[in-house]
């Protein structure tokens, strides 16, 4: 589990307690890609994602329900603005598109002014599953501004900004090409791999810390993912270089 507090790795086994009434949430979730987790919110604002063997995760799920009583059922309440019983991890679209939809939905609200564009876009992942207690699913936010070295932006002029439209890998004509040459020449002998333009996700475990390096835990997940500290360069995030290569 990552949270993003400072504090002393630790060599022995937390436990945890809280009372049913203090739980505000509990969503079923993903841990390693996999549908065996359970993510509890608190009525302080903590949450904790719980990972069990698959068959448990559910009979865990069922008794929190059964046991929690101010659990909140209603999509203009829940803090992902969905039913607090939908599974994330379920293929089907009907519990997503009731939480993004109608005059209740989280976007009912964003569009009315009722919140932020922050407060949307965690919506957003948390409807994703994704959470900061699980470094492969952190949440993520789109890049915005395209221009890293004017020292005054012009916020009315859309020339500072990304075109939202298209992914980051084509925001360069250059850069687009040299995937779109790739995918057209690539040719594995194994058949196995199909052609492809993207090599890599837009986010990762390793991206993620390579971020949040200077704060605790994430300096120490750093290092775990490192095969040799001695051999490691220093770290330096540029956000002007850091668009171009998105």
């Amino acid at each position: 589990m990552a949270c993003g507090t400072s504090h002393p790795v630790r060599r022995t086994r937390l436990c945890s307690k809280f009372s049913y009434n203090d739980i505000r949430e509990v969503h079923r979730r993903r841990y390693l890609l996999q549908p065996i987790a359970i993510e509890v919110f608190s009525a302080d604002g903590r949450n904790y994602l719980l990972a069990f063997p698959r068959r448990m995760r559910n009979r865990v799920y069922q008794k929190f329900l059964s046991l929690a009583r101010l659990l909140k059922d209603s999509g203009s309440e829940s803090v992902g603005g969905q039913r607090s019983t939908a599974p994330v991890e379920q293929t089907s679209r009907v519990s997503l598109l009731t939480s993004l939809i109608g005059q209740q939905s989280v976007t009912h609200r964003w569009v009315r002014g009722e919140i932020s564009n922050f407060q949307y876009l965690m919506h957003l992942n948390t409807l994703a599953g994704r959470s900061y207690n699980d470094l492969s699913q952190y949440p993520v936010f789109p890049w915005i501004l395209r221009d890293y070295e004017s020292e005054d932006l012009d916020l009315t002029d859309p020339r500072f900004f990304r075109d939202l439209s298209k992914p980051m890998g084509a925001q360069n004509p250059e850069r687009l090409e040299q995937f779109l040459k790739r995918y057209r020449e690539w040719d594995d002998p194994t058949g196995e791999t199909p052609a492809y333009m993207y090599g890599t996700h837009y986010s990762s475990a390793m991206i993620v810390v390579s971020y949040l390096v200077r704060l605790e835990p994430f300096t120490q997940h750093f290092l775990k993912l490192q095969v040799f500290f001695s051999v490691l360069m220093p770290v330096l995030i540029i956000f002007d270089g850091k668009f171009p290569l998105t």
